[in-house]
C-alpha cells in the first residue's frame, strides 16, 4: 500500500519554510521573519527585508512601485503596461494611406466626416464649369487618380500625397515606385502649366 502524502498548498504565498532563525526587520518585533519583501524598487541591487506576517501584509499595503519616480516617468509606464508594451499607433486623421484615397467611392457616406475622402465624395457628379478638357489634362488627372472635378487645390493635395508615397526618401530608400513617380511629376507640371495658360 502507498504512503497518501497531504500536499496543502501553504497558505501564505512567500513564507520561506527555513528561515534560518532570521527575526522580523521592524524595530521591536521578536517574530521570526518568514516573509521577504524588497527594500526598494530594484531587489537585485537594493536587497530585501524579512517581515512576519503582520509587518509584511502592512508593507504589501503601502507598497507604491511609482515612489520616487517623476510624473513623466511614471505616466510612460503606465501607457507601457496599459497596452501590453506593445507599440501603438494613432487613430483617426489622415494616418492611414487608404482612408483618403480619390478612388473610393462612398456612397453610403459613411466616411463624411473625414477630410479628403469627404472632398471628394460630396463632389460627385458636379460639373467642373471651366473649359473643355484635353486628353492630355484627362490623363494628367488619371495618373494623380482625380476626375475632372477636381479643383487646384485638390491636384496639388493629391500630388503631395502620392509625391510622398512613391518617393524614395519618404518609404525606406525603396526604388520600386520610381516609374509611377516619375509619371506623377509629370502630370502635376502639366496640370500647373495648364492653371497658368
Amino acid at each position: 500500500m502507498t504512503k497518501r502524502v497531504n500536499v496543502r498548498p501553504n497558505r501564505y504565498h512567500g513564507r520561506v519554510q527555513h528561515a534560518d532563525g532570521r527575526r522580523c526587520a521592524e524595530p521591536g518585533c521578536a517574530a521570526a521573519g518568514e516573509f521577504r519583501a524588497p527594500k526598494g524598487p530594484s531587489p537585485e541591487i537594493d536587497g530585501y527585508l524579512w517581515l512576519c506576517l503582520d509587518h509584511v501584509r502592512a508593507f504589501n499595503e503601502n507598497w507604491n512601485f511609482f515612489n520616487g519616480l517623476s510624473p513623466e516617468v511614471a505616466a510612460r509606464l503606465n501607457h507601457r503596461y496599459a497596452t501590453w508594451d506593445r507599440p501603438t499607433w494613432p487613430r483617426g486623421g489622415l494616418h492611414g494611406h487608404r482612408w483618403i484615397d480619390p478612388q473610393l467611392i462612398d456612397g453610403q457616406e459613411i466616411f463624411s466626416g473625414q477630410p479628403g475622402l469627404a472632398r471628394f465624395a460630396e463632389r460627385l457628379g458636379r460639373g467642373r464649369g471651366g473649359r473643355p478638357l484635353s486628353a492630355a489634362d484627362r490623363a494628367a488627372l488619371a495618373a494623380l487618380g482625380l476626375d475632372e472635378t477636381a479643383t487646384a487645390q485638390d491636384i496639388k493635395w493629391q500630388y503631395k500625397i502620392l509625391l510622398k508615397r512613391y518617393h524614395p526618401d519618404t518609404n525606406g530608400g525603396d526604388r520600386s515606385g520610381e516609374r509611377r513617380l516619375q509619371k506623377v511629376i509629370r502630370a502635376y507640371q502639366h496640370l500647373a502649366g495648364m492653371a497658368v495658360r
